[in-house]
């Protein structure tokens, strides 16, 4: 959220966002950029334990299966934070709100109870992270970093569409 923060709010703050509405890429090319952007800049965090795992290997055994499907799930929720900032970056003037906006729904996320109920279990990233840890890797829990990170694009690319007079 911090990194995503100024993705959009700060063009539209400071008016910088009829500049890029004037060029001639469409809307879903401005958010996908950005998005990409951002992916591409947190790659590095995400890979980090990667490298950490693999120099430990030197010196005992580390399950690769377990490693790449963690390294999945750390990918998928980075695209998925990403994507959720970028929306929510779009939707707000100040950068700041929109980074407390993008931390505040991913902490609800995560707090969520994975035993309260359908809704909440379903909701709950937590209970959808955790399996990526242990080695699990289940096409339910792809859908649903997929399905948040392609809604908020979508979210994303309607607002700067609307913003730039999109009817």
């Amino acid at each position: 959220p911090l990194q995503g923060m100024g993705s959009f709010a700060d063009e539209i703050r400071s008016g910088r966002i009829t500049l890029l509405l004037s060029t001639p890429v469409s809307a879903w090319q401005l958010v996908a950029g950005k998005w990409l952007g951002l992916l591409l800049g947190n790659l590095p965090l995400v890979l980090l334990p990667l490298l950490m795992a693999w120099l430990l290997e030197l010196g005992s055994a580390v399950d690769a299966g377990r490693l790449a499907s963690s390294f999945l799930g750390l990918l998928l929720f980075t695209a998925m934070a990403s994507a959720i900032s970028i929306w929510l970056s779009a939707i707000s003037e100040q950068p700041l709100t929109a980074a407390a906006m993008s931390w505040g729904l991913l902490v609800l996320l995560w707090l969520l109870d994975a035993n309260a109920g359908n809704v909440m279990q379903a909701l709950s990233l937590n209970a959808r992270l955790s399996p990526f840890f242990e080695g699990l890797v289940d096409t339910k829990h792809i859908v649903y970093f997929l399905a948040f990170t392609a809604a908020a694009l979508g979210l994303a690319t309607h607002r700067i569409w609307r913003l730039g007079g999109g009817e």
